[in-house]
């Protein structure tokens, strides 16, 4: 039900328009399982059901969706996080089950990730935007690191895994960290970490980060 609210979501303001919509998925968007497998299994035909709901939804109303996934340590298939390997987690198979319930769409367009299989790049008018889960970046060393790592800086950087709303600014770059649609899981409430369900929207234009809504569920 919460990722059907798309008009909550979108449109804030009237005077915001664009032609394309980007919806990117970090991981804890889609799982809460942190190894269990039984949950995964579930969960996918499940939650990739109502992501496709939300895209088909989306391209009614922009020119096109692109979407893009940063796979991220909620899908992983080890629930000791040293015993997972890089490649075997479930968030890999998100954009292959979208594409298969979405292909008839023709203006949702997927795009698979080139330099390293958990970040996401992209621009969007003109700014260089990279997005990956955030379990292997901190808010203060991802720019530093990302950049020596690709040989790109990037303008915005989007992460998510600590399920909280945020944005700092590292070296003129914008660090924006995105809460979780289902709340805390179960690691987070043993931790009592509990917090409400939240996303952000960022407004991005020519001269850069313009906004962010702070979206509560």
């Amino acid at each position: 039900a919460k990722l059907q609210n798309i008009k909550n979501i979108l449109f804030f303001d009237n005077n915001i328009e664009s032609s394309i919509a980007i919806f990117n998925i970090r991981g804890q968007t889609v799982f809460s399982s942190h190894g269990d497998k039984e949950s995964l299994e579930k969960a996918i035909p499940n939650l990739t059901n109502y992501i496709s709901e939300f895209l088909y939804e989306l391209s009614y109303h922009f020119n096109n969706v692109n979407v893009y996934v940063a796979p991220g340590n909620h899908g992983r298939l080890s629930a000791k996080k040293e015993e997972s390997l890089t490649n075997e987690n479930m968030d890999n198979l998100v954009i292959p089950f979208l594409r298969a319930k979405l292909q008839n769409i023709k203006n949702i367009l997927f795009f698979d990730n080139n330099i390293e299989s958990s970040i996401a790049i992209f621009n969007i008018r003109g700014q260089t935007v990279f997005s990956s889960h955030g379990d292997k970046e901190s808010l203060e060393k991802a720019i530093p690191n990302l950049t020596l790592f690709t040989g790109v800086q990037p303008n915005i950087y989007l992460s998510g895994h600590r399920h909280t709303n945020a944005m700092i600014t590292v070296y003129d770059s914008k660090v924006l960290q995105a809460g979780c649609i289902s709340g805390p899981d179960s690691y987070c409430m043993d931790n009592r970490l509990r917090n409400r369900p939240e996303q952000i929207v960022s407004v991005i234009t020519e001269n850069g980060l313009d906004c962010i809504y702070d979206v509560k569920f």
